[in-house]
């Protein structure tokens, strides 16, 4: 991992603004969503982890629903975004896997609203 990498990764993980803001993985077809409770560094690894999550298809705006596992947390080696917008929204590559998205404050899903997430999720 280049220097550079290693400290966006130290950057990153202080980023205290982030965290309640929503975060998207877009893999295999999926998008997981939900709010940042959490990101850690281990070594060369940002670990991101959510209150709860949702899961949708990826081509669908909606049809969110319950993940099929309890894992709330994604881990990505040290990488740096390709697209930082001037709303905020942070765009990142994850090698292997797929796109992460981390959304302006104000844009985070309305898990409330969702049928079934909160329960399905809540288990901290």
């Amino acid at each position: 991992m280049s220097s550079s990498s290693r400290g966006y990764c130290s950057a990153l993980a202080t980023r205290r603004d982030l965290i309640g803001r929503d975060i998207a993985v877009f893999e295999g077809g999926e998008c997981f969503r939900g709010p940042l409770k959490q990101i850690t560094l281990d070594r060369h690894l940002v670990k991101f982890t959510c209150h709860k999550i949702a899961v949708r298809d990826e081509v669908a705006e909606a049809n969110w629903r319950a993940p099929q596992t309890d894992n709330k947390s994604c881990s990505v080696q040290g990488t740096q975004p390709y697209s930082v917008k001037y709303d905020g929204t942070i765009e990142f590559a994850l090698p292997y896997i797929g796109v992460a998205v981390i959304y302006p404050v104000g844009q985070n899903l309305d898990l409330a609203r969702l049928p079934g997430i909160i329960q399905a999720t809540t288990t901290d």
